[in-house]
């Protein structure tokens, strides 16, 4: 019969505080506590706190990577490229829009994508997207990465779910200086959590508003791109609230007020949590 490990050690665990269940009591006593004020403040304050121009809350950090993809338009057979240690997440969100993975090898001395491997690769292999790893707070070597987006022309995702309140030279983990999307998970077992949650940050408005969409459903209700004008509007001049348009297929990765007023509480906690 299996038994577990008596001196079994915890991978991590939340930190929760009477400050972080005051906030989310005070919301589930609102009137909104699915998509409301807390989602937008929590975005904003995430942005600020990483020093990216958008950030875009989502349900999970799985859902943030298959978002990420999508707003990236990787297709079928298109190559994504991770490194060998990570969660599966990493390598499978390319899998979701029937693309392939590849791994590439680790530097042994940080656990973060090895940089004279992943020259070789290219080398070799035509890649669109290459997923980066930041492990146990350590970034990947970003600017050398980045010079190799040039020469190869590859979209880079940051996967920094375990790099929240990092830095890499002088540039938080999470501002997109040197990549197109930073993702993370906000699971118990990461810096902060908001039960199950995830956010994308990114600097490109373009990425921005797709992400927006894809988050919900594929759909909009961005008067200016509307297709079907005469559906959207009353005697061509008031708008039907009630109106929308769903140019492309997506899931519901929302993330609630609740869980946001928890994030905010969290990130407020976050330069103690990695002392």
């Amino acid at each position: 019969m299996y038994k577990p490990f008596n001196n079994f050690i915890p991978y991590n665990r939340q930190y929760l505080d009477n400050k972080d269940i005051n906030s989310v009591v005070k919301v589930l006593k609102g009137d909104f506590i699915t998509q409301g004020k807390k989602v937008i403040e929590f975005e904003k304050k995430f942005a600020e706190y990483v020093g990216a121009k958008y950030a875009v809350s989502c349900s999970n950090g799985t859902a943030a990577l298959y978002l990420s993809v999508r707003s990236l338009n990787l297709k079928k057979n298109d190559i994504l490229l991770t490194s060998t240690v990570t969660f599966l997440a990493s390598a499978n969100c390319a899998h979701f829009v029937q693309a392939e993975s590849l791994f590439a090898d680790i530097d042994d001395s940080t656990f973060c994508i090895s940089i004279d491997n992943l020259k070789k690769i290219l080398r070799k292999r035509q890649i669109h997207t290459l997923v980066t790893v930041h492990m146990g707070g350590h970034s990947s070597d970003m600017n050398e990465i980045y010079k190799l987006k040039k020469k190869y022309n590859f979209n880079i995702i940051e996967d920094s779910c375990h790099a929240l309140g990092g830095k890499y030279k002088k540039y938080k983990v999470g501002s997109c200086k040197f990549s197109d999307i930073s993702t993370f998970s906000f699971h118990p077992v990461k810096p902060i959590t908001t039960g199950e949650g995830g956010m994308i940050t990114t600097n490109n408005k373009e990425i921005y508003d797709q992400l927006i969409i894809l988050r919900n459903h594929g759909m909009h209700k961005n008067v200016k791109k509307f297709i079907n004008k005469k559906l959207a509007f009353e005697k061509k001049q008031f708008y039907n609230p009630w109106y929308y348009e769903m140019p492309e297929y997506s899931f519901n990765f929302r993330l609630t007020d609740f869980q946001s007023a928890l994030g905010l509480s969290q990130l407020k906690k976050n330069d103690k949590f990695i002392q």
